[in-house]
Formats: structure tokens, C-alpha cells, sequence
């Protein structure tokens, strides 16, 4: 199975309200020749890359119906309320590197505003 992932992006979003916080989304898309494989991202092995500013993802491939030899484009998202610390992502199995943005921040009196994304940092 060949299929090719782009267009990846990673920001942070600030979601008010009960159980308020930092939202960190990742999302990309992946392109298969096939039809019925199915793309995931999960918070991999953070020994790999153990700079406490970069998350680690791995892309998980599975075959769920293989169908007919049709290119399909998947969307792929990762959402999750790991921490206010990452500015980077890396996607392993697509050896992706992403800056992390931040859409939404807290303000005071709970009203939120738009930064721009941090710098870029390489290690």
C-alpha cells in the first residue's frame, strides 16, 4: 500500500468555560491508492525526541475494508489537552515536523485573543 501525507498543521485553541483549558490540534490528510485504509494519530514514544517543547505523534495505518484501488484522500486529526508546553509536533511514520500555533489564549476576565505563532525553534 503506498499512500502520501500533507498539509499538516498544529495549533493550540483556548476552549472557555467548565473545564476550561488548552486544546492542542494537530491535522493533516493522507492519500492512499487504495480505498478502506484508515489513518490515526496517538501520542508516541517521547524518548525519541526527549525535548520537553516537541510531542511526539505516531501515524497509525490500518486496513479496515479494503475496497477497490481508488485514491482516497483521509482527513486526519489528533485533538487533546496535553499541555500548554509544546511548540513542536513530529509525526513519526510520515517524519513530519510541525510548529505549533496558538489560536486562542486566555485573557483576563476570560475573553480570548488571537497571537501570532511562536517563532521557529530548531534543536
Amino acid at each position: 500500500m503506498a499512500y502520501e501525507c500533507r498539509n499538516w498543521s498544529a495549533c493550540y485553541d483556548y476552549v472557555p468555560g467548565p473545564g476550561e483549558g488548552l486544546t492542542l490540534h494537530v491535522s493533516g490528510e493522507c492519500e492512499c491508492d487504495w480505498e478502506g485504509y484508515e489513518f490515526e494519530l496517538r501520542v508516541g514514544d517521547q524518548g525519541i525526541n526527549p525535548d520537553p517543547r516537541c510531542l511526539n505523534l505516531d501515524l497509525l495505518v490500518r486496513e479496515a475494508n479494503r475496497g477497490p484501488a481508488v485514491v482516497t484522500t483521509s482527513a486526519v486529526r489528533f485533538a487533546d489537552r496535553v499541555g500548554d508546553t509544546y511548540r513542536r509536533v513530529v509525526i513519526q511514520g510520515g517524519t513530519v515536523d510541525v510548529e505549533v500555533a496558538t489560536l486562542h489564549a486566555p485573557r483576563h476576565r476570560g475573553r480570548a485573543e488571537r497571537r501570532p505563532p511562536p517563532s521557529r525553534e530548531r534543536v
